[in-house]
């Protein structure tokens, strides 16, 4: 394996744990809104790294566009639905939270399934 080859697949790793944690850091304070607990970063990137590693060496059906494509739309369409919802992260937290977040993640993903190349 070349180093391009090595580095590209360090990217992608790296590459998916920073796209992945965006909705996990909004999920991580909805669930404990107090702070980050010590659980929220490994929680967060823990399975990111899983992906990213598994993205790297061609393993899952879906490509990296597909993650970037969930993971930036999911985190947009959250913000916005507790935009528009009026649910403050910080305040009342909890399910209503969670509840956009899932919702705009399970919209993501179907947007991206149908609209794929």
């Amino acid at each position: 394996m070349s180093l391009a080859d090595s580095l590209e697949r360090a990217g992608v790793v790296v590459g998916t744990m920073v796209l992945s944690a965006l909705p996990g850091s909004i999920l991580v304070t909805a669930v404990d809104s107090r702070g980050t607990p010590w659980w929220g970063p490994l929680v967060v990137l823990a399975p990111a790294f899983v992906l990213g590693w598994a993205l790297a060496h061609d393993r899952p059906s879906f490509d990296y566009d597909d993650v970037w494509f969930v993971c930036l739309l999911g985190y947009l369409l959250t913000v916005a639905g507790l935009a528009v919802s009026g649910v403050s992260v910080d305040d009342d937290g909890g399910l209503a939270v969670l509840a956009v977040g899932v919702a705009a993640y399970l919209l993501a993903a179907g947007v991206r399934y149908w609209w794929r190349d």
